[in-house]
C-alpha cells in the first residue's frame, strides 16, 4: 500500500504548478535572455525556457546537473553566492530560482549579485517556503516516517521501489530535509536515530526549526532584497504542499482556495526601476 505519491512525479508536478502561478500572465518568449540558479535535474528549466530566448541554467552540485538534458537550454555550474566570477553586470532580464534562497548561507551576497548582472529594467523571482511551510514540515514529520514505515513492511515488491528510489535520490529521505544535496554548503547534522524519528532536520541552513521558522517569514525576505538594492514589486502565493510527497490534492487544493500558500514567490526590480514586464506578474 503505498500513502506517499512516487517523489520525483510529485517534485515535478510541485515545479509544473510553480511555473504556471508565476507566469500565468506572461507570453511566450517575453524575455531575451534568462538565468536560473538551482537547476537541480533540469526539469524546471525545460518549463522555464518556453518563457527566454536564451536561458542559462545552472547548479552548484555538478553531479546533479548532469542529469540535464534539454537542448534549447545552456547548463553550468555555478557559484550562486559568486555570481560576479560567471557572467557580466546587465547581462539578464530575468534571474529565476526555486527553493535555492534558503539554503545559501549568505543569501545577502547571492541576492547583490543578482542585482548586478540583471539589466536595469529586469526582472527577478525567487520561489521559497512560507512559514506555513515551516508548520507543515515539522508536524507531518512522524505522520511521513510512519507512512514510509507501514509501506516498507506492508508490501514486498513497493519496498524493493522504495529501496531503488533512494538509491536514486528519488525518495524524499533522500531528496527531502533529510539528504545532504539541499544543503551542500553546511555540514550534515549528527543526530540520533531516535531524534531523527522524532523530528526533521531543518529544511534549509537555519540551525534550528524556531530560527527556521523566522527566517521564512515574508518581511525578512522583503529586508534581504531591500538590503541588495532590490525593490519587491509583488509576492505570489505558491501551491501548497508537504515536502513529503502525501498526494492529498483535494485537501490541497481547498487549503489553497481559503487563501494558504507553502511557498511565495517574490518579484523584485533594480530599486526605483520601471519594469516593461513588471505588469506580467501584478495581475494585469
Amino acid at each position: 500500500m503505498r500513502l506517499h505519491t512516487e517523489w520525483l512525479s510529485y517534485l515535478r508536478a510541485l515545479r509544473r504548478r510553480e511555473v504556471e502561478l508565476a507566469f500565468r500572465w506572461c507570453p511566450p518568449g517575453v524575455f531575451a535572455n534568462a538565468l536560473e540558479l538551482g537547476a537541480g535535474d533540469g526539469y524546471q528549466a525545460s518549463l522555464l525556457a518556453r518563457y527566454a530566448s536564451r536561458l542559462v541554467s545552472t547548479d552548484y552540485d555538478r553531479s546533479i546537473l548532469s542529469r540535464a538534458a534539454t537542448p534549447s537550454v545552456q547548463f553550468m555550474v555555478c557559484d550562486a553566492e559568486q555570481l560576479e566570477r560567471y557572467f557580466k553586470p546587465r547581462q539578464f532580464d530575468l534571474v529565476f530560482s526555486s527553493n535555492v534562497m534558503e539554503h545559501l548561507p549568505d543569501p545577502g551576497r547571492a541576492l547583490a549579485g543578482i542585482s548586478r548582472v540583471l539589466t536595469d529594467e529586469g526582472i527577478t523571482i525567487h520561489v521559497m517556503p512560507t512559514r506555513f511551510w515551516k508548520l507543515c514540515h515539522v508536524a507531518l514529520h512522524i505522520p511521513h516516517v510512519l507512512a514510509r514505515a507501514l509501506e516498507r513492511t506492508s508490501d514486498e515488491g513497493l519496498a524493493k521501489t522504495l529501496a531503488r528510489e533512494r538509491a536514486k535520490g528519488t525518495d524524499p529521505e533522500q531528496s527531502g530535509s533529510l539528504g545532504p544535496a539541499n544543503n551542500p554548503k553546511t555540514a550534515r547534522r549528527v543526530r540520533s536515530l531516535l531524534s531523527r524519528l522524532l523530528s526533521p532536520d531543518p529544511h534549509g541552513v537555519s540551525a534550528t526549526h524556531t530560527m527556521e521558522f523566522r527566517a521564512f517569514g515574508k518581511e525578512r525576505w522583503i529586508r534581504e532584497f531591500a538590503a541588495a538594492g532590490l525593490d519587491v514589486v509583488a509576492v505570489l502565493k505558491g501551491p501548497v504542499c508537504s515536502g513529503y510527497g502525501f498526494g492529498l490534492n483535494r485537501f490541497r487544493l481547498m487549503l489553497e482556495k481559503a487563501g494558504f500558500a507553502s511557498e511565495y514567490a517574490y518579484v523584485a526590480v533594480k530599486r526605483g526601476a520601471k519594469s516593461p514586464w513588471a505588469h506580467h506578474f501584478q495581475g494585469a
